[in-house]
């Protein structure tokens, strides 16, 4: 869960009029190419027809999918299911789910349309006889019935017609068609056949055996025999008879021929699979069985994943493969149990050094590093993370692109909760140098905003990612990410809606239920909804007790001392906070070390206010003194969360050492950080605390009651439009607010 810091980036209102825009990356180039076409079509088109959707680029199905989802351009395609790109058919799937689409199954020719075209292509066969012989032979289907009628020969009875295979006088039919080709085009043709998707001609020349610049003559021949449309076989038929005349030794060495090529231009690592099994190739397989177990768990698909781990790692030949395969599926431990996790990741750190390769050997202890590191980051062990990135950073050099890409994005989680903007900045250049999935590329992009202030960019950069990737909701924490952001903006019937959203895409996985149970508590507690808020944070402080995170724990209990402390209940914020301290003892993370500051002065200082005590901030030793933590943090991290949480602490103890001037100040300043980063919820309490505190800060009695009354009038107004229940109702019981100023707004 995003806790952290954000690189700032630039927008084109930024610059001065008439200065030159900044360079676009490929990322940002993209979403604003794809939104002016969206935009074009929208003025000018009310329906979109797409044919043979399943051929189209994913660049293409990425943009029509946008179209979808924007809701103003209504489209149609026509596809094949058993074609469609799994990633594609998944998004379809969704957007039918969300009341976005509907699929309908095509019937196939009925018996006037099969008539019509039985007159047109052999008006010689007479209605009567061939009319029930055509839906017989060949159900309706367009292409079938039209290959019939041409390869019957005059005279051919329909009686006879059952008696002969259909897809058999086809194939014949269509090998012919084949063998009237010139040797390149008929390569070429067979090359279609064999291969996957919609392949470039470069794939085709290359399993064809035949030059690049004579493939494009070739395949229009082929073409204009019907055999093929454009580097497709022209009907799931054609491919079946291509296919069936092709000897196994050919086709086994133009799979080779594929794979190689593929993995040689950075293909889809299915493909390459596809191709190696296909030549009866397992162990070449292997390695890019690994990368497709990845790409699986980014999707989500855990269980396909672990599964494919599970098989090389017993079958692989080559020890060093079967090694990466168990460290993958100890990396895996970091979504339910760390301790078991870490010690098989340990183990097969030291394995790793018995591999006699010496770059096999590196990216297997980069491998291991990789999981190590985050496991001990989501164990809240900052300082093993320290080291542990350090020893991952001496081995990047001569990693190939994918386990960069891995090592990169584990490093950013690091410098981000470390935190080191420079570091994370530098990683997610690293990522994007490696050639990682546009997903995965804009999640850590976001997540830096949010972790170095920029709450409204993380918020902006998290909900395109949801448009333009739904189908990534189970593999990245996107919904989870985004209730973060909405929460910290006062959105939060947005907030509460990805938490729960989040709950359901990561159902019966430990780790993201976490993080979205303590994202849910908060939203809930912002709301007055101290019970539902409880249950929340309850289940969140045991999942990280079952997962052995004492991050998820400190996290659960200082939220919920926030909680019972809104609530009204100061024993039990007391209680709560004891507990969260124990477990951020020596922790380094800005935001969460500057929350536990906050409420030890909110419990104590105030506390003691109420209690008639004093404040207990001056007994404190300077290195035990909550304020002197949040300066030191504020330092490190100039988060508006942060920063905020420093005045917040400064107004509330100089408050309850009776100092309302200096407490003025701060609740002053607090504002103004609030509406600078936009988080509402700090603006109304700030807004609060300086209505309660303006009498009491020497001001004259009319001027002080004007402004009493205007304060009060708009924290009511930003707490009721925001639903900030905690502060528009007092604590329930008759427990007085826990400070001089109760947090109801009366």
């Amino acid at each position: 869960m995003p806790t952290g810091s954000t690189s700032r980036g630039c927008c084109p209102s930024c610059s001065p009029p008439g200065e030159a825009l900044p360079p676009l990356d490929a990322l940002t180039a993209r979403a604003r190419l794809f939104e002016g076409l969206a935009r074009a079509v929208e003025g000018h088109a009310a329906r979109l027809l797409v044919d043979d959707l399943q051929w189209a680029d994913a660049a293409t199905t990425d943009w029509l999918l946008l179209l979808a989802r924007r809701g103003r351009v209504r489209w149609a395609a026509s596809a094949r299911d058993a074609e469609l790109p799994p990633a594609l058919s998944s998004s379809l799937d969704t957007l039918a789910a969300e009341g976005r689409a509907m699929r309908l199954t095509l019937a196939g020719l009925d018996d006037d349309a099969l008539d019509s075209l039985r007159r047109r292509m052999r008006p010689d066969l007479a209605q009567d006889r061939w009319g029930q012989a055509l839906r017989a032979g060949t159900g309706g289907n367009p292409f079938y019935a039209g290959a019939l009628l041409a390869a019957l020969a005059p005279g051919e009875r329909a009686d006879a017609l059952p008696r002969q295979p259909l897809t058999q006088q086809v194939a014949v039919q269509l090998r012919q068609r084949l063998h009237h080709l010139p040797p390149d085009a008929r390569a070429l043709a067979e090359a279609a056949a064999l291969a996957v998707g919609r392949p470039a001609p470069a794939e085709l020349a290359a399993m064809a055996a035949v030059a690049v610049d004579a493939a494009l003559p070739a395949l229009e021949l082929a073409e204009y025999e019907g055999l093929l449309a454009g580097t497709r076989c022209s009907h799931d038929l054609v491919r079946a008879a291509l296919r069936a005349g092709i000897a196994p030794a050919r086709a086994t060495a133009m799979h080779v021929r594929a794979a190689r090529h593929l993995a040689a231009v950075g293909a889809a690592p299915e493909l390459v699979v596809h191709h190696w099994l296909a030549a009866g190739r397992a162990d070449d397989a292997a390695p890019w069985r690994l990368a497709v177990a990845q790409r699986l768990r980014t999707l989500g698909e855990r269980d396909a994943a672990r599964a494919m781990l599970d098989d090389v790692r017993a079958h692989a030949a080559d020890p060093a493969l079967r090694l990466r395969a168990e460290i993958l599926i100890a990396q895996e431990h970091l979504f339910d149990d760390l301790d078991t996790g870490r010690r098989d990741l340990e183990t097969a750190l030291a394995r790793s050094a018995g591999v006699v390769r010496p770059g096999e050997r590196r990216r297997l202890q980069a491998m291991a590093l990789v999981g190590l590191l985050d496991n001990a980051v989501f164990s809240g062990d900052q300082a093993r993370a320290a080291v542990l990135a350090r020893q991952l950073r001496a081995r990047l050099q001569g990693l190939p692109p994918p386990a960069l890409a891995d090592c990169h994005a584990v490093l950013i989680e690091q410098a981000m909760r470390a935190p080191d903007a420079a570091a994370a900045q530098a990683s997610l250049q690293g990522l994007r140098a490696a050639g990682a999935s546009e997903p995965l590329f804009m999640s850590y992009e976001a997540q830096i905003h949010w972790f170095f202030g920029a709450v409204r960019e993380a918020r902006d950069g998290f909900e395109r990612l949801l448009a333009r990737h739904p189908d990534y909701c189970r593999g990245l924490t996107i919904e989870n990410d985004l209730a973060v952001m909405c929460h910290a903006l006062g959105d939060l019937d947005r907030a509460e809606t990805m938490a729960r959203r989040s709950l359901a895409s990561w159902a019966g996985v430990p780790h993201t239920q976490a993080l979205s149970q303590l994202v849910l508590g908060a939203t809930l507690t912002s709301r007055g909804d101290f019970a539902g808020a409880r249950a929340a944070l309850d289940e969140a402080e045991r999942l990280g007790v079952a997962q052995a995170s004492a991050l998820f724990v400190a996290e659960a209990r200082v939220r919920r001392a926030r909680m019972h402390w809104c609530a009204g209940e100061a024993a039990a914020a007391r209680e709560d906070l004891r507990a969260a301290r124990a477990a951020t003892e020596g922790a380094a993370q800005p935001l969460l070390s500057s929350a536990v500051a906050l409420m030890r002065v909110l419990v104590d200082d105030e506390g003691d206010a109420a209690d008639g005590t004093g404040g207990a901030g001056d007994a404190r030793a300077r290195d035990d003194d909550p304020l002197h933590a949040l300066d030191e943090q504020a330092r490190r991290c100039p988060h508006p969360l942060v920063l905020a949480r420093r005045e917040r602490a400064r107004a509330a103890h100089a408050a309850a050492a009776g100092d309302f001037a200096a407490a003025r100040a701060a609740a002053h300043a607090q504002l103004v950080i609030a509406e600078r980063a936009q988080l509402a919820e700090w603006q109304c309490e700030a807004l609060w605390m300086l209505a309660a505190w303006e009498g009491l800060a020497g001001g004259s009695p009319p001027a002080a009651e004007a402004a009493d009354h205007a304060a009060h009038a708009h924290a009511r107004a930003l707490a009721r439009e925001r639903g900030f229940g905690w502060l528009l109702a007092p604590p329930p019981g008759d427990q007085a607010p826990p400070g001089p100023v109760g947090p109801a707004i009366r």
